[in-house]
């Protein structure tokens, strides 16, 4: 089977797995078809002999999804509608315009724009799903399967690819490189459906979030979300992703600690069960062979020696110097002069690893306050709603990983591989604030013709 057919077969099933669960939340038709739309982790074609020009399905989706957006804009409520300008302005636009302005890199100006496009379709996301009526509790929870259902089938995909011999590997493929089947640079099974090992502890992490929430009446509904569970740590383990794992531990410690009355020693005594049960049975040295490398050279050096980290460390370095060397980077002027080196644009968001120091690093005070601020009314609207239900409660849970993820990989700026990712967390952030409207007539004003007219008569009536 071809590589791409394959990571396209894959990706269909998760696709469709998100927009059957939205339908089942009692999302509408369209936004749950440009959520799935913009879920399909794959890329579609490539456009150059590199992984850097995929053309991903969220590429494709924007216009309809910023055209909805400008539909629903007035149903919004203010607290989504705000931050939702602020953080394209901080996040897109000024490393655009930066880059425009003083340099002549080709390359970064036109990653900016990349990034750019399609944070502009993830925003767009959350304001259509800011300004949809809210379901009932029996529907809502089947919006926490939304968010398992990506990790199952990314499991699913990673077991095909290194015992059945099924082949995603389209990103390392995409490059040139001759990669044996179900292995990648460290000799793992990281990198399927064209993401690798940042963007599927990423979408892990939102799996376990859907699990640490609580429990949801629906017997259906525990099982998908306890199956992706495990399913997501089984993908941040068999990866290597070292920030996601440590996340993922802390969602489930959260999740322990939360369960009331005996359900709490049942979960402790069957972990210690458990693993009492591997450590009885397993040596040191042979579970430090059955892991990747990247984790392996954390639990066995603490992370003093592995590769991952020093390069990171001295990106923020170089960052840091740069910055005490040429203070106007702090005010936005970033001469190419001045620029850290040792990127190969340091005009790329991406290459930061580190999205704060990204967003300061091609926009100065300016920008960087902008986010925070932003990113604290956004934080303080989900936290002050907290006990309105599964989606704010997701939400609320989501904000708090996208916040950690954002010190290595992205939160917001979906760059090249993180359009999956991106796209649900803006869809658990719009469906997690408050709704603006609360009759179903006025909020479907953007996506069915008949209500729109239910509404308007509705209108007028009371008028």
């Amino acid at each position: 089977m071809s590589i791409w057919v394959a990571a396209w077969l894959f990706s269909a099933i998760l696709s469709a797995g998100v927009y059957v669960f939205c339908r089942r939340a009692a999302v509408p038709r369209l936004p749950s078809l440009i959520l799935a739309a913009s879920a399909f982790p794959a890329p579609l074609l490539q456009l150059i002999s590199t992984s850097n020009s995929f053309v991903y399905a969220l590429d494709m989706v924007t216009p309809l999804s910023m055209w909805c957006a400008f539909r629903s804009w007035r149903n919004c409520h203010v607290s989504a509608r705000r931050p939702c300008v602020a953080l394209l302005v901080a996040a897109g636009v000024c490393p655009l315009v930066v880059t425009s302005v003083f340099s002549d890199d080709r390359i970064g100006l036109l990653f900016d724009s990349v990034n750019l496009w399609r944070l502009g379709g993830a925003i767009s996301i959350l304001v259509i799903f800011g300004a949809l009526p809210r379901a009932k509790e029996a529907a809502a929870e089947y919006w926490l399967c939304v968010f398992a259902w990506p990790a199952i089938v990314l499991s699913c995909a990673m077991f095909a690819q290194t015992y059945g011999g099924i082949d995603t590997n389209v990103f390392f493929h995409a490059n040139g490189q001759q990669v044996p089947v179900g292995q990648d640079w460290e000799g793992s099974g990281s990198a399927v459906l064209g993401l690798f090992r940042a963007a599927l502890g990423y979408i892990s992490d939102l799996a376990i979030c859907a699990y640490a929430v609580g429990r949801p009446r629906s017997v259906a509904v525990r099982w998908i979300t306890l199956i992706g569970c495990c399913a997501a740590f089984l993908v941040c383990v068999e990866c290597g992703s070292k920030t996601s794992l440590i996340i993922g531990l802390l969602l489930l410690a959260y999740r322990v600690w939360s369960t009331r009355g005996a359900y709490r020693v049942v979960y402790l005594v069957t972990s210690l069960v458990v693993v009492g049960a591997g450590i009885s049975t397993l040596s040191s040295e042979a579970v430090l062979q059955s892991l990747p490398v990247s984790v392996a050279r954390l639990v066995k050096y603490h992370g003093m020696e592995s590769q991952d980290l020093s390069g990171r460390d001295e990106i923020w370095a170089n960052a840091t110097g740069a910055v005490v060397a040429d203070p106007l980077i702090a005010l936005g002027v970033t001469r190419k002069a001045s620029m850290p080196l040792g990127l190969t644009s340091p005009y790329v968001p991406g290459m930061y690893h580190d999205e704060y120091l990204a967003v300061f690093m091609l926009g100065g005070f300016f920008s960087l306050s902008l986010y925070l601020l932003y990113l604290a009314i956004l934080g303080w609207t989900l936290w002050h709603r907290r006990n309105g239900g599964w989606t704010r409660k997701l939400a609320l849970t989501v904000f708090f990983v996208g916040l950690a993820q954002a010190v290595t990989v992205a939160h917001l700026q979906p760059g090249l591989i993180f359009c999956c990712s991106v796209s649900l967390i803006c869809a658990a952030y719009g469906y997690g604030c408050p709704p603006r409207v609360i009759t179903p007539q006025r909020a479907y004003l953007a996506f069915d013709g008949e209500w729109r007219a239910n509404g308007c008569k509705a209108d007028r009536l009371r008028a």
